[in-house]
C-alpha cells in the first residue's frame, strides 16, 4: 500500500511538473506571436509612409508648380512696367523654367528615395514577423511533444515504485 501511495505521488508531481514546463513554453511562444504581430504592425506603418512619401511629392510639386506660376505672374507685371521685353525676359523665364524642372525632379527622386528605404524597412519587420512566427510555431511544437515524453516518464516512474 505505501508503494501505492509513493507511486500515485511520483506520477502526480511528475504530471505537475510536466503541465508547468508546456504552460511556460506556451507562454513564450505566445510572447513571440505577439513580437510577431508587432512587426507586422510596423510593416503596415512603413508602407504606409511610403504611400504618404509619394503623395508628399506630388503635393511638394504642385506647391513648386503654383509658386512658379505666381512668380511669372509678378514678373511679366514688373518686365511690363519696367519696359523690359525681348531676349532678356525670355532668357529670364527660360531660366526660372530650368530652375522649376530641377527642383521637380530633385524633389521626384527624393520621394523615391524616401518610399524604397521606407518599403525596404517594411519588408525586413515582415521578415522579422516570420521568424517570430516560425520560433512560436517551434516553440509549441516542442512543448507539446516535450509535455508527451514528460507524461511517458511520469508513468514510467510510476510504474517502476510498483
Amino acid at each position: 500500500m505505501a508503494y501505492q501511495a509513493v507511486a500515485a505521488a511520483a506520477f502526480g508531481t511528475g504530471i505537475l511538473s510536466n503541465y508547468m514546463q508546456l504552460q511556460s513554453n506556451l507562454d513564450q511562444s505566445d510572447a513571440l506571436e505577439f513580437k510577431a504581430s508587432r512587426y507586422k504592425f510596423k510593416a503596415q506603418r512603413s508602407r504606409l509612409a511610403a504611400e504618404a512619401a509619394t503623395t508628399q511629392t506630388k503635393l511638394n510639386n504642385t506647391i513648386l508648380m503654383e509658386e512658379f506660376n505666381e512668380t511669372q505672374s509678378l514678373q511679366a507685371v514688373q518686365f511690363a512696367m519696367q519696359g523690359r521685353t525681348g531676349a532678356t525676359v525670355a532668357n529670364i523665364i527660360a531660366q526660372d523654367q530650368e530652375n522649376l524642372n530641377w527642383d521637380k525632379e530633385f524633389m521626384e527622386l527624393s520621394g523615391i528615395i524616401k518610399r524604397t528605404n521606407l518599403e525596404l524597412d517594411a519588408a525586413g519587420y515582415e521578415m522579422d514577423a516570420a521568424q517570430a512566427d516560425m520560433a512560436a510555431a517551434k516553440r509549441k511544437r516542442g512543448a507539446y511533444k516535450m509535455g508527451g515524453i514528460g507524461l511517458l516518464q511520469a508513468g514510467t516512474s510510476a510504474a517502476q515504485i510498483l
